[in-house]
């Protein structure tokens, strides 16, 4: 079973939250600023994905395009919340220890629970 929460930011794009997972080399324990921020459990590589409009310019980036993009089906109610007319970024990460839903222009939905993703 996963933990899994949405999250969007209609200021970061896809790029600068990518920055946000990475690793914080000023941080004594070495943790990324996502985790710092959100208070989360430590992101493992691979237990997360960002998509960004720019990046799929050839299609309608809207609720329907993401859910399609994801490796699980979300919660319709979750996805609608995501203003995709906004966005710079949205994603999913796998974290169970969550803290916080909102900060530094990233909002997080959810949690959902998954028994298992499309890949597994």
């Amino acid at each position: 079973m996963h933990t899994v929460y949405l999250g969007y930011s209609n200021v970061l794009s896809a790029e600068e939250m990518r920055a946000f997972f990475d690793i914080d080399p000023e941080h004594e324990e070495r943790l990324s600023k996502f985790e710092q921020v959100f208070g989360c459990d430590y992101v493992e590589p691979g237990s997360f994905e960002i998509y960004s409009p720019g990046e799929y310019e050839t299609f309608d980036f809207d609720a329907k395009f993401f859910r399609k993009l994801l490796p699980f089906n979300p919660e319709e109610n979750l996805v609608s919340m995501i203003d995709f007319s906004k966005v710079k970024s949205v994603f999913y990460v796998v974290n169970s220890g969550v803290r916080k839903r909102a900060a530094e222009g990233i909002q997080l939905l959810g949690p959902i629970e998954i028994e298992k993703f499309d890949f597994e």
